[in-house]
């Protein structure tokens, strides 16, 4: 697949500048295209160039995140670049909020979505255990 279907851009959350966008991810979700991928679709409404990608474990599963492979999409929905291996640090939990991975994506000249999909493990993760269950924020870096 190299191109998103246009329903599953019409059902992208959109971030603006200064906006912080939100999944919860409390249970598996139903995969309902004809790929069978599972994922998670940006617009980007904003000038942003630098996103912070934030993953909670979710609460009772401290060793468990979801981690996302992220790609890259054009106007049109077709893929430009996917990134991997942009984890940054790790941080511990505390009483008021589950550990967190924590990691920055530089967003390409011409890209107007970002698609996330799970991964099963990672390089730059080796004793983490990916997930797809959990929270994922992202955050607009100035």
């Amino acid at each position: 697949m190299t191109c998103l279907p246009e329903q599953a851009l019409q059902k992208s959350k959109i971030m603006r500048d200064e906006q912080v966008i939100l999944w919860p991810r409390s249970d598996a979700p139903k995969v309902n295209n004809r790929a069978g991928l599972n994922y998670l679709v940006v617009d980007f409404r904003s000038n942003t160039r630098d996103v912070s990608l934030q993953s909670f474990a979710p609460l009772g599963y401290q060793s468990d995140y979801y981690w996302p492979l992220a790609i890259f999409l054009d106007a049109e929905g077709c893929v430009l670049e996917g990134v991997n291996g942009f984890y940054q640090k790790t941080l511990p939990s505390t009483v008021l909020q589950p550990s967190i991975i924590v990691g920055n994506l530089h967003v390409p000249e011409h890209a107007r979505y970002l698609m996330l999909t799970p991964l099963v493990e990672a390089i730059d993760l080796p004793k983490i255990k990916l997930s797809e269950v959990g929270q994922v924020r992202l955050i607009p870096l100035p």
